[in-house]
């Protein structure tokens, strides 16, 4: 099976860091939630990087949303793996 995932796993954005935020769109395969303690949960395959493949400028990870007949793009970091790097989605940072 071929997942999408992150080449830039480890030296991410912080923008990447802190998605989704209370007022951020989030797919409903994102891996996170809000309570009343924050964010919770963690980025997961099953996701399939549904939140990068939304489409922004350039493809930048902080670029602003533009649909994709504008010309926006999924994140240009994104690649095809069969292989799950180690940690490659697990995110324990919270906000």
């Amino acid at each position: 099976m071929a997942y999408l995932i992150c080449d830039i796993w480890d030296k991410r954005p912080q923008v990447c860091k802190d998605y989704p935020t209370r007022n951020s769109y989030t797919p409903e395969s994102c891996g996170y939630y809000f309570n009343a303690e924050g964010r919770k949960g963690s980025c997961y395959m099953d996701c399939q990087a549904s939140c990068c493949s939304l489409p922004r400028q350039g493809g930048e990870p902080g670029g602003a949303p533009l649909p994709e007949i504008a010309g926006g793009e999924p994140c240009k970091h994104l690649v095809d793996s069969d292989v799950i790097p180690e940690g490659a989605h697990e995110d324990k940072d919270e906000l």
